[in-house]
């Protein structure tokens, strides 16, 4: 309403931009958060769970492209990388690379394989390239995230990324 103060409106801008940087870290350093963390309304969430979705499709192809998410999302790769960086602070290939290295986090959550086994299930053509990514985004190399998550009575490794 009239007259208003900028110091306010420039707090309120300021807040806003600080949660959404808050909502971004929280998606891309926990590994078993949503995407529906980003989405601020229904539309945005559906966007993002669309594209997390055509990624999951096919997170074992390592030639997944931008081009071919931009064909599947029946938009241009332009639009795409704008449309992605403004809701989730991330390029499509920053996405898609986190998309799989938050799969791998579940499978190797659940068990059963190798890091070496989970990298090649991901989509990484090469198992060191995938533990430098997974070691860069969660703080924690495969093997530890693996190690922990399957010990009874371990730490959360929530807790441990926090940790640092």
């Amino acid at each position: 309403m009239k007259p208003f103060k900028w110091k306010h409106i420039a707090a309120v801008v300021k807040n806003l931009i600080a949660s959404r940087e808050k909502l971004r870290l929280k998606f891309s350093e926990q590994p078993n958060s949503d995407v529906s963390v980003l989405a601020t309304n229904s539309r945005d969430k559906a966007f993002m769970e669309k594209v997390v979705s055509i990624i999951e499709e096919r997170i074992i192809d390592p030639q997944l492209s931008v081009e071919e998410l931009s064909r599947d999302m029946a938009m241009s790769r332009s639009n795409l990388h704008k449309k992605l960086k403004s809701l989730s602070g991330y390029v499509p290939n920053e996405l898609i690379k986190l998309v799989r290295l938050k799969h791998a986090a579940r499978l190797l959550q659940a068990g059963g394989h190798t890091v070496t086994e989970v990298a090649y299930m991901t989509g990484f053509s090469s198992p060191s390239y995938f533990s430098k990514c997974f070691l860069q985004q969660f703080k924690v190399t495969p093997k530890e995230y693996a190690d922990n998550k399957t010990k009874p009575g371990a730490q959360d490794v929530e807790d441990l990324i926090k940790k640092g």
